[in-house]
């Protein structure tokens, strides 16, 4: 799908907050078929691609170096970051969950 199921408000983000944010969508939204994603730490860890294979979740990750393999999610996020994260100076975390919310 095209539409923005989640956004994790976090200082950084580890694997196992990545399969905790993808089991909870599956659980709503039914089984996952794959995950595209850049090379990010998070999404190549052992732990998540164990994750996937127990899951039946092909990865689909693009090659380093080449953002225009995952061209939908990079128009996502520099419209995330125009049209939100720019136009905000977050003073805590909550109010960032919030306003992010809010946008999506």
């Amino acid at each position: 799908t095209r539409e923005c199921l989640a956004i994790d408000v976090a200082g950084s983000i580890r694997s196992g907050r990545v399969i905790e944010v993808l089991s909870q969508l599956a659980s709503l939204h039914g089984a996952l078929r794959y995950l595209r994603s850049d090379n990010g730490p998070e999404f190549v860890s052992l732990a998540i691609l164990k994750w996937a294979a127990r899951n039946g979740m092909d990865m689909a990750l693009s090659d380093p170096g080449k953002p225009w393999q995952n061209g939908a999610d990079e128009s996502f996020n520099g419209e995330f970051r125009d049209e939100c994260l720019s136009l905000e100076w977050f003073r805590t975390r909550t109010e960032a969950k919030v306003v992010i919310e809010q946008w999506r």
